[in-house]
């Protein structure tokens, strides 16, 4: 149409008229263009946009209730699947995977639904154009439990897996002139299993539910005290004996620490300057709290117990006197320097969290919150642990502007005050430790806490 114009007339004119051609042209193009956007807009309501997949499911022009039973069908047929691991040169296996997985379809539906539903309608219409061209495909989230995967492999990995042991002294006196006998216990090397990288690779596997055998990290450990040490250590046995006999007092109680009660006490512990000859707070402990009978009394907390809404029953709060362990050896040892025969044990006073309050004057009436959690399938010494945790906690009582700590609730958590060794979250490993599961407990009162309503002055979580 250009080429009937003119020679003579101006370039000018030639050059808007062939622009005017352009954007008219555009114009109609885009007009058309809005309009068959729109409709397909209509039409795909409600429906998933073209060229969509979830996984390997196509889901495009499928309404969300269909898109779900869908990917449902194929997400159950993965999860039935085996999460399989390698070690010790066996196969073990996790049946079905849908035990340690959890995987949240809704979501991966909802944003499915949402892709090419962004932006406003002409953005929108190259998002689609680009979906029909190229279909995306959009992951399913999940979440995997590695704790519980990590407990089940433990179990199966039991007679395989082997703590280290570190090299360590025991003493034995006939009598107070009698030549000591050392025995020198030497270390052992530990095999053991580095379960993070194997958990990595689950969470990979989990967000394609394409599930492979995973090889797990094994590797051998050794003692940070080994027998050589311990050999030189022991040459100072003798010195360390010659301090007894000497005798304890407490509270017009008088004790005798002979040569053989001091070689029961003595061990070897990791020092700023490195391994050394000491004494060992938990056995002096044992042994005073054996000898001491009477002494030494816990400290006795309020306790109540409420029926149908009202109090049936309090029970006041005592103190308590314990055993300091730690400072009790630090004045054995100055008296050592001092060259006295006599040493005094350091006892606490331990307050109640509350004295002297009448169970009416508190005020309680009601319930204010409660918390839940499910611990099924937990090991044996978990579920110990936790009825122990429980149980001290249970009937705690909580005084006007005093703060609850579940800590200091527990006390001591060690194998001397009754707690069992189970799996522990510390840092970016779980291994055993006493009182695994007491994060069981924490979490419930957490629960408890916030359902009624309580500030929360601190709470740590685990690392993972």
């Amino acid at each position: 149409m250009i080429s009937f114009f003119q020679t003579h007339k101006p370039a000018w004119k030639t050059g808007v008229i062939v622009i005017a051609v352009a954007v008219g042209a555009a114009i109609f193009v885009s007009a058309a263009s809005i309009g068959t956007a729109a409709l397909y807009d209509m039409s795909q309501r409600d429906r998933i946009m073209r060229g969509v997949f979830i996984l390997q499911t196509d889901v495009s022009g499928l309404t969300k209730e269909e898109a779900l039973r869908q990917v449902h069908t194929q997400v159950q047929e993965a999860l039935a699947q085996e999460l399989r691991f390698r070690a010790n040169a066996q196969e073990y296996l996790l049946t079905p995977a849908e035990n340690y997985i959890q995987a949240d379809i809704s979501a991966a539906v909802e944003r499915a639904y949402a892709s090419g539903r962004s932006s406003t309608l002409i953005p929108n219409t190259f998002v689609r154009i680009g979906m029909l061209l190229h279909p995306i495909t959009l992951s399913i989230p999940t979440k995997v439990d590695r704790g519980l995967i990590e407990r089940a492999l433990r179990e199966k990995l039991n007679g395989f897996l082997v703590a280290p042991q570190d090299a360590s002294l025991s003493i034995t006196v006939q009598n107070a002139t009698a030549t000591p006998t050392v025995t020198i216990h030497p270390e052992r090397l530990g095999h053991v299993i580095d379960f993070a990288p194997a958990l990595d690779m689950v969470e990979a596997q989990a967000r394609t539910l394409t599930f492979a055998p995973i090889a797990l990290k094994e590797s051998d450990v050794t003692p940070a005290l080994r027998t050589t040490t311990v050999e030189q250590l022991a040459t100072q046995v003798p010195d360390w004996l010659s301090h007894a006999p000497f005798k304890l007092t407490a509270d017009a109680h008088l004790w005798t620490v002979s040569p053989a009660m001091l070689a029961g006490w003595i061990e070897v512990t990791s020092t700023s300057q490195g391994w050394a000859l000491s004494l060992s707070p938990s056995r002096v402990e044992t042994t005073l709290n054996g000898l001491a009978k009477g002494l030494f009394q816990e400290p006795i907390d309020g306790i109540l117990t409420l029926e149908n809404g009202k109090l049936k029953d309090f029970q006041a709060p005592q103190e308590g006197i314990l055993l300091n362990p730690i400072k009790t050896i630090e004045e054995i040892q100055l008296g050592w320097e001092k060259g006295s025969s006599t040493v005094s044990v350091i006892l606490d006073t331990v307050t109640p969290k509350i004295m002297g309050a009448d169970a009416e004057q508190l005020g309680i009436r009601e319930r204010l919150g409660v918390g839940r959690s499910n611990f099924a399938g937990s090991p044996t010494n978990r579920r110990r642990n936790i009825a122990k945790g429980m149980s001290l906690a249970h009937g705690t009582l909580v005084g006007p502007d005093q703060e609850f700590s579940m800590l200091k609730t527990l006390g001591v958590i060690d194998g001397a005050h009754g707690w069992y060794p189970e799996l522990v979250i510390k840092g970016n490993k779980t291994t055993p430790e006493f009182g695994g599961g007491l994060c069981q407990v924490g979490t419930t009162m957490f629960r408890a806490a916030l359902n009624s309503g309580f500030p929360i002055t601190e709470r740590r979580n685990h690392s993972y």
